[in-house]
């Protein structure tokens, strides 16, 4: 390209100087066009040797790959109503709008003190939590970070860090130990770049974006050195109705107590409101001073307050909004999505409202029987706050007291997203007169719906939309079955786990979601093989898809029995699942009933799946570390299932035949073609007639007209035999030597030998190469009618090795052996010598034939 370009400027110097060298010019225009898609194409064919390596691997890469990286704004509601789309415009619009969010929140010191004063615990030993950072410490935090992700403004990423850690430690812990010397973080720490990520509703709207901070990773792992030691002692202080940030608290005990006291409050006719708090910019509103005084309330040391202060100290951020970024604006309140202490201090701030909620006796909760005066009142994770009461007056009273903490905070109750739903006899009127949105079928609560009966049947159409969605997406690229396996367990499975926890799927949905995970993994109604043989485990002849039913209702199972059996009183999604469960669970021995704890005689439809789950999987006799893990379940109910036969074969050699087929020295597309032909399932025209798919089950071959069995394909048929034979003269290394190739051998990589040797994962994968280019050359033939020489299907095999480079290493410099020295001897393999020297006397491997090397191919 140099050379053409330095030929190109002399011809231009000439065409000035009054020559005619216009044709010469076009001339290395056209060689200089060629040679840059030449190169392009090069570039592209690189690129595509990562995606070889990762393509179907749980990598980031994979998924990554072709998921667009973030959201653009276009479009922009201004302050007065009206919309821009001027890109200038809207950097001035995001960065007023933030300066605004972010300027110093008026407090009224009254409110501040009357919230505060409700926190009566405080933590107990905190002298760790001052002491001094030392190097095992910073990298456990620096370990505990999740690799690929956007760095801060400095640009280096964790992998930097990881890489230089030997180097980088020892100034790192110099620096965190001087911090206590400073009044304020040098400039790295104290600014980050905020991506906007749209969360729903009007994307023209501000409020309907979330700002994720992008700090540097030395800045992070500062504040995680900080989050680590909080997260110890913060239950301490922390009641348990907040399930967020707190070690063994999940998400799903909030959810869980919100339905069975749905359930309870319908099964007892009372009357019941649940009404969800939703507060505007939640963090982004958290005045700092209200935020150190709760720390400091809650018995925070100096020390480590100080610390805090420093990472929100002066701090400024920058909007990245289309590639531009903003100029900085200040933050003189809130904490920072992004930060990994964040969630912990949000949860320090809310908890005076949690404690004047639950202790206001204006406000009337439900009564958990058998919890010895517990209530179901007041429900938290982070942010979302939600009130069960029985009454209007609790609802005002409700309210009422949560703009009062708005005046303490700084936080803004959003009344207009605020929701509440009616269980029970309610009358119109008593409905309409609240200062909120009253809903009138379902309302949604920390993702999941909770309809007027107190099931969640309007979750299902969305999650079913989704996942087809999903499916469809990921339907157009070109993957193997282990790929599309991965694909369901990775991208799938998510989006049913928070919903199935809480509503098990009913049979209707559960049958719609496997038909669609089906019609991708087959890529169209025709099922190869039963579903009950794709669910077992690959050593037991299946491919590892999730049985939705075992999968989903393991998890259910194990989380409600570990809930029931939690041994602390005063949890009261506990109380109330043992309410429900309890008169089931005294057939277990591991359970210890309590005779004046009163109990339900009839399960709701909630447990008594759970029954029924056990029962028909057999598990009512296992122990309790069994039951309260979805993953012994799961395994317990796989191990009893029977290995899936091989025609022809032993049951122990089945097993071995399984294991080969998933042998980590293929690639996914050649275990799919062992799998399928171990099956018999690969479309060949005896299986495909056997289906009514196809007008005629024989060979496609010229001459052939034996019935096309995947035996046949792979080893009886004539052209076969050309192949193996072929393969052989071609002096594949690593094709078994001194031994007879057998159909066992071919098909199942079974030997005659009691013990494999040393080299057989490079000679199943030269075995399955061939196979997959054999397969590749009779689909050209039946599609698009090309023959494909026995010479042309080796070496197409050869490149496949070559590629896997399992075969790999110095070529060989003599012809190991020829064909007529392979000691094919048996019954199975003697036609196919003797076919290959009828039809071809002049094949390699007799007299005049001529040789070819190993090296020509590998």
């Amino acid at each position: 390209m140099v050379g053409l370009q330095k030929r190109l400027q002399r011809y231009f110097k000439l065409t000035q100087q009054g020559f005619d060298f216009n044709q010469e010019i076009r001339l290395v225009k056209n060689q200089m066009l060629i040679l840059s898609e030449i190169t392009s194409k090069g570039i592209i064919v690189r690129s595509k040797e990562r995606h070889m390596e990762e393509g179907e691997k749980c990598t980031r890469y994979f998924f990554k790959k072709i998921i667009n990286s973030g959201e653009g704004i276009f479009k922009l509601k201004k302050t007065n109503g009206e919309q821009t789309n001027s890109d200038k415009e809207i950097m001035e619009e995001i960065e007023g709008f933030y300066r605004d969010l972010y300027s110093e929140k008026q407090t009224e010191n009254e409110a501040k003190n009357n919230i505060i004063s409700n926190i009566d615990l405080k933590i107990g030993e905190s002298a760790f939590l001052t002491r001094d950072f030392n190097l095992l410490e910073l990298h456990k935090c620096l370990s505990s970070f999740r690799g690929g992700k956007s760095p801060g403004e400095d640009g280096l990423p964790l992998e930097f860090y990881l890489t230089f850690w030997d180097i980088l430690a020892p100034d790192l812990l110099t620096v965190f130990t001087d911090f206590q010397r400073l009044d304020r973080l040098p400039d790295s720490f104290r600014s980050g770049i905020v991506k906007l990520l749209y969360k729903k509703e009007d994307k023209t709207d501000l409020k309907n974006w979330r700002p994720i901070t992008l700090l540097n990773v030395d800045c992070k792992l500062f504040s995680k050195l900080l989050a680590n030691r909080m997260s110890v002692v913060l239950g301490e202080v922390i009641h348990p109705d907040q399930t967020c940030g707190i070690s063994g608290r999940k998400i799903t005990d909030s959810l869980v107590l919100i339905r069975d006291t749905i359930c309870y409050a319908r099964d007892r006719n009372i009357r019941l409101v649940v009404l969800n708090l939703d507060f505007e910019k939640a963090f982004d509103r958290v005045s700092h001073q209200y935020l150190f005084q709760v720390l400091q309330k809650m018995g925070f040391p100096e020390r480590y307050i100080e610390w805090v202060g420093l990472l929100y100290r002066d701090i400024t951020s920058k909007f990245l909004v289309n590639g531009q970024l903003t100029k900085a604006v200040d933050l003189h309140c809130g904490v920072r999505q992004g930060c990994p202490l964040s969630a912990l201090l949000y949860v320090a701030c809310i908890e005076p409202l949690a404690q004047v909620l639950r202790r206001d006796q204006g406000i009337k909760g439900v009564a958990i029987p058998g919890s010895g005066g517990l209530f179901s009142k007041c429900v938290l994770y982070m942010d979302d706050v939600n009130i069960l009461c029985t009454d209007l007056l609790s609802v005002n009273r409700a309210l009422d007291l949560t703009d009062r903490y708005g005046l303490a905070s700084g936080s803004k109750l959003n009344r207009g997203k605020t929701q509440a739903l009616f269980y029970g006899p309610w009358t119109a009127t008593e409905m309409t007169g609240l200062p909120l949105t009253v809903k009138q079928t379902d309302i949604k609560i920390l993702g999941v719906k909770f309809n007027r009966e107190g099931e969640g049947t309007e979750n299902w159409p969305d999650v079913i939309g989704k996942v087809r969605q999903r499916l469809g997406y990921w339907g157009l690229r070109g993957l193997t079955i282990e790929g599309k396996v991965l694909i369901i367990k990775a991208v799938i499975l998510p989006l049913l786990l928070l919903i199935s926890s809480v509503f098990i799927p009913p049979h209707r949905v559960r049958l719609e979601l496997e038909r669609a995970v089906f019609y991708f993994l087959w890529g169209s109604k025709w099922e190869r093989l039963k579903r009950t043989e794709m669910t077992k485990t690959k050593e037991k002849g299946g491919k590892g898809v999730p049985d939705l039913h075992l999968f989903l209702g393991s998890r259910y199972t194990a989380l409600h029995i570990k809930l029931a059996m939690v041994p602390s009183r005063e949890n009261k999604t506990t109380a109330m699942a043992r309410f429900w469960m309890g008169s089931y669970l005294k057939k277990f021995p591991f359970y210890i009933s309590d005779l004046r704890t009163p109990v339900s005689f009839n399960l709701s439809q909630f447990y008594a799946f759970i029954k029924k789950f056990l029962k028909k999987f057999n598990l009512e006799n296992e122990e309790l570390n069994v039951l309260t893990n979805h993953r012994f379940i799961i395994t317990e109910v796989q191990e009893r299932e029977p290995v899936s036969p091989v025609r022809g074969l032993a049951y122990g050699e089945a097993t071995t035949v399984w294991h080969n087929v998933n042998h980590p020295a293929l690639s996914n597309r050649l275990r799919d073609l062992s799998w399928m032909a171990a099956h018999e399932i690969l479309p060949v025209r005896a299986v495909m007639h056997s289906r009514g798919m196809a007008a005629s089950p024989t060979c496609p071959r010229p001459g052939c007209g034996a019935p096309e069995s995947v035996r046949h394909l792979f080893w009886e048929c004539s052209a076969a035999g050309d192949q193996w034979a072929t393969a052989g003269s071609l002096q594949f290394p690593y094709l078994p030597a001194g031994e007879a190739l057998t159909a066992q051998m071919v098909l199942y990589g079974v030997s005659q030998k009691s013990q494999l040797p040393p080299d057989f994962p490079k000679q199943w994968l030269t075995l399955a190469a061939i196979k997959d280019a054999i397969w590749a050359s009779r689909n050209l033939l039946v599609r698009k009618h090309m023959q494909i020489p026995p010479v042309a299907v080796i070496r197409m095999a050869a490149a496949t090795v070559q590629v896997a480079g399992a075969a790999g290493g110095r070529p060989r410099t003599r012809p190991q052996r020829r064909i007529a020295s392979v000691p094919i001897r048996t019954r199975e393999s003697e036609p196919h010598a003797e076919r290959s020297r009828q039809r071809r006397p002049g094949s390699p491997g007799e007299a005049g034939g001529k040789e070819q090397r190993g090296e020509e191919i590998l």
